[in-house]
Order: structure tokens, then C-alpha cells, then sequence
């Protein structure tokens, strides 16, 4: 197995790949939850998004969805991370925290002021401890 390439998800291209990392996560989609739906663009810009590659296809996945906000009288921007996922034979690697800090190291190059979320208990721990988020 060789090592993991952790890059920016690429729009068109890695759609389907994805689609199917969230099938081996977590089954099919609930409540209209789509990978589709929750990474549409908004009023305050696309969804910036991270993905693991190992050996040919996609393994990992960590994105958020963008919101624009307004804090004493600043108007900036800042996430909603949702959809993070590891395919299920690769758990346990360190993949997940790698693809974060990967998308977090974007999201400070392009000024996001914060990165909200709610952990499960799958991630709580990777969070709070590794990434050091609170």
C-alpha cells in the first residue's frame, strides 16, 4: 500500500467517487442529506472540501459549508464542517485528522474566522484531542 495523498477535492472529477466513499461510511443517505445537497454553493460561496487518495481512489473526506456572518459590525466568513468521513477498511490510520488539517490550512489561507461543527462519536475525540478544537 503506498502513502496517502492528501489534496483539495476537485469539483466534476471526484463527485462520484465521493458519492460512493459516502455509501461505504455511512449507507444511503438520509433526509435528503445527499453529499450533493450538502455541498451546493451558497449566497457566501462554494464549499471548500479535502480528500485522502490512497492507492487510486478516494478513502477520506472532510468539508464545510460556507456562511457568511456579521460580529460587531465585521462581516466575515466561516464554516460548517459536515460530511467527514474515512472508507471503513482504513479506519485507524490517521487518515481523518490528516484530511482536516489539510481543509483547516485552507480555510486559514483563505480567512475563514471559525469552523463550527457537531462531532459524533466517531470524531468527538479526534477533535478535541489530535486537532485540538473545542
Amino acid at each position: 500500500m503506498s502513502e496517502p495523498v492528501f489534496r483539495d477535492f476537485v469539483a466534476g472529477r471526484d463527485d462520484p467517487a465521493v458519492a460512493e466513499l459516502w455509501q461505504r461510511s455511512f449507507g444511503r443517505a438520509s433526509g435528503g442529506q445527499t453529499v450533493e445537497w450538502l455541498f451546493r454553493a451558497g449566497p457566501a460561496g462554494p464549499c471548500p472540501r479535502s480528500v485522502a487518495e490512497l492507492d487510486g481512489r478516494l478513502v477520506a473526506h472532510a468539508g464545510v459549508s460556507v456562511a457568511r456572518f456579521r460580529l460587531s459590525g465585521r462581516e466575515g466568513v466561516g464554516g460548517y464542517s459536515v460530511g467527514a468521513m474515512t472508507d471503513p477498511d482504513v479506519r485507524g490510520r490517521g487518515l481523518f485528522v490528516r484530511t482536516a488539517e489539510h481543509l483547516y490550512a485552507r480555510l486559514a489561507r483563505e480567512g475563514f474566522a471559525f469552523v463550527a461543527g457537531f462531532s459524533n462519536a466517531n470524531s468527538e475525540a479526534l477533535h478535541t484531542g489530535r486537532l485540538g478544537r473545542t
